[in-house]
């Protein structure tokens, strides 16, 4: 047998004893997971100009550093492998290896908060509930490589030395309780393909999108007044802010000093600890994207956009993944969703459109798609309904769900229902307009609201507002229109900070919210004289009303507030449509003391809820079996 084949056949049990210069990159630790069917980069460092030997699975293959001693090579891609394997490198007398290295799918995960917040795993009531088969054995991997906090202004080629102590990927036993999105996700794919899931886990909370994106990339973007482009602008925008504050830390300048000083006593805590370093323009794409490049991925799944920053997040999404491709040097996929709903807010009773905050940040993010022009890897799902306006959410069971399902369908040919009900085509004839819509499943499912409420709201060219009527003309088509309106000029579906969820696919999930002929539209205050729940005394603090469910036969509210003390209560008045024969409210399975009230035409019943006491069920009599089960939020 030849010397080179014997050493990668032995295990270099020494190499961790030898002081040597040879290095993988860190993201190639213990435990790793290697994208499958492509090449696949691997490097690190060694002395300059020395050759480096790099062995896995059967591939041997050489190279030599360069001059700043880094070195790359690309083993030719492999089928999926649940059991571990070494990876080894060599260069002269010095050499590493890493254990336990796996091959199968591997994604990015990027964003802020929720995609490291948990929820529940449990059903919602609403939409369907995964879980793996109770009879499944033997499931490959599914392995986690956290980052560290690792923030720059420049460009790192790998994880800085400090913060290199633990670098092995961890085995995700456990998949159950409470889960951020990811890990929801990966358990679908590692169920639906067979293969271990690696993630590449880079989310960080409280980050806005700039600081994930290269100064390049910035800087295509125009800034305002004086500012050249908009790094310039953004950068200047979060000294100014740093050099506002009270701590002794006043710019990113003192930030690097302190960390240095830091990374010498290892004393307390890591000065960078909160959101303002971390939120600089460029300070995760430099300190998180750029030192994994060019890992072999499948995609990337991404959540954000409660931290902005305004302006073309849009465009700046699209620029920004397609730099990151370019990067990485592969064409991977990409799949981000949309941001939560308002429930502090109700489904109006009179015809309006609304929104918050949110709403803005979520227009960008479904236009998004349209400005990739057509490119087959890229897509978004809806999770509006999921939310509410807590910002961590609890629904991320179903929201990994719809993103593992988007995954399956676009980049692995499993065709799937991952989304709601998108406008894929309309028509304008007077007093009708016909939508068509995809991501429909099996077919649209159509169910008005309270009071009939069809959730579509029409202006004809005077300024006229309706509640369209709707017709379902097949599968995939409706028709609106109003006996009031002669000439339909605008229409939008599900345009509200908390809307009626009418329209559905097969699944369950509501459309997608959507404008047609923006400019024709006419806003001002509407009216809204009856709300649908209201507090008639509040008994004080800061009871938050949550609006969590409606459909025809009733609705579902809660009361929260932190640090109520227990049994505080509050009343309520509460709306009893017109054609309810007989009225049932009930806050979890209790049935709640009801006082009739009537003012003008509208019927009203005043309760009692306890808050933090869970869901009060409002229905019409003998429909409280519609809600059975029902926990949204």
């Amino acid at each position: 047998m030849k010397k080179s084949s014997l050493f990668f056949v032995c295990l270099l049990s020494l190499s961790a004893y030898l002081q040597a210069e040879l290095r993988f990159a860190t993201v190639f630790g213990n435990g790793a997971v290697l994208q499958r069917q492509q090449p696949v980069a691997v490097w690190g460092w060694a002395d300059p100009a020395a050759k480096v030997e790099v062995a896995f699975s059967g591939q041997q293959l050489s190279t030599n550093a360069d001059a700043s001693g880094y070195w790359k090579v690309m083993l030719a891609p492999m089928e999926a492998n649940a059991s571990g394997q070494k990876l080894a490198a060599r260069s002269g007398s010095e050499q590493v290896s890493v254990d336990d290295i796996l091959v199968g799918e591997v994604w990015i995960v990027a964003g802020q908060s929720n995609m490291r917040a948990g929820g529940p795993d449990k059903p919602n009531g609403v939409n369907p509930f995964y879980q793996t088969p109770a009879d499944a054995a033997n499931l490959p991997a599914i392995r986690v490589r956290n980052n560290y906090p690792n923030v720059s202004l420049e460009p790192l080629d790998d994880i800085m030395p400090e913060f290199r102590k633990k670098t092995d990927w961890v085995t995700k036993d456990d998949l159950s309780g409470n889960l951020p999105i990811p890990y929801y996700f990966a358990r679908i794919l590692r169920d639906k393909l067979q293969v271990p899931v690696g993630l590449l886990y880079l989310a960080a909370s409280g980050t806005n999108q700039a600081a994930w994106m290269s100064k390049e990339t910035l800087e295509s973007f125009p800034g305002k007044g004086s500012f050249p482009n908009f790094y310039e602008q953004y950068l200047a925008e979060k000294e100014a802010r740093l050099g506002k504050s009270k701590g002794a830390i006043q710019s990113w300048e003192d930030f690097l000093k302190a960390q240095d000083e830091w990374f010498e006593s290892q004393n307390g805590r890591w000065p960078g600890r909160g959101m303002t370093y971390v939120n600089y323009p460029t300070a995760l794409y430099n300190g998180r994207v750029h030192p994994f490049a060019p890992y072999g991925v499948k995609g990337v799944i991404w959540h954000q956009g409660e931290a902005g920053p305004g302006g073309p997040y849009d465009q700046r999404l699209v620029a920004m993944f397609r730099q990151w491709r370019e990067l990485y040097g592969q064409d991977f996929y990409a799949i981000w969703g949309t941001l939560s709903k308002h429930t502090k807010s109700q489904p109006p009773l009179n015809p309006a459109i609304s929104g918050f905050y949110r709403s803005g940040t979520n227009g960008h993010l479904r236009r998004a798609l349209t400005l990739f022009e057509g490119d087959p890897k890229v897509e978004y799902v809806e999770l509006y309904d999921l939310g509410n306006d807590d910002t961590h959410f609890t629904q991320k069971a179903e929201s990994g769900r719809r993103m593992a399902l988007a995954a399956l369908d676009i980049a692995y040919g499993q065709p799937q229902t991952y989304t709601g009900p998108r406008i894929a085509d309309s028509k304008f004839e007077g007093g009708k307009v016909f939508l068509k819509f995809d991501h429909v499943g099996e077919g649209l499912v159509y169910r008005p609201s309270i009071n009939g409420i069809s959730g579509f709201f029409v202006q004809d060219d005077q300024g006229q507002s309706r509640w369209a009527n709707v017709e379902v003309l097949s599968k995939d088509s409706i028709v609106l229109s109003h006996p009031d309106l002669n000439n339909i000029a605008y229409v939008a579906g599900g345009a509200a900070s908390n809307p009626h969820e009418t329209l559905l696919n097969s699944d369950g999930i509501p459309l997608s919210t959507f404008s047609l002929n923006p400019g024709k539209v006419r806003t001002g205050k509407v009216d809204q004289p009856v709300e649908l729940v209201k507090f008639e005394s509040n008994p004080g603090g800061k009871i938050n009303l949550h609006f969590s469910h409606a459909q025809q036969e009733g609705y579902m509210f809660e009361l929260r507030e932190r640090r109520a003390p227990k049994g505080k209560t509050a009343t309520m008045k509460v709306y009893v449509p017109s054609e309810w024969q007989g009225v049932e409210v009930v806050q979890q399975g209790s049935a709640l003391p009801l006082e009739a009230v009537v003012e003008g035409e509208n019927r009203f019943l005043k309760i009692e809820v306890a808050v933090n006491g869970g869901q009060v069920t409002v229905a019409e009599k003998g429909k409280l079996e519609l809600f059975k089960g029902i926990d949204r939020y």
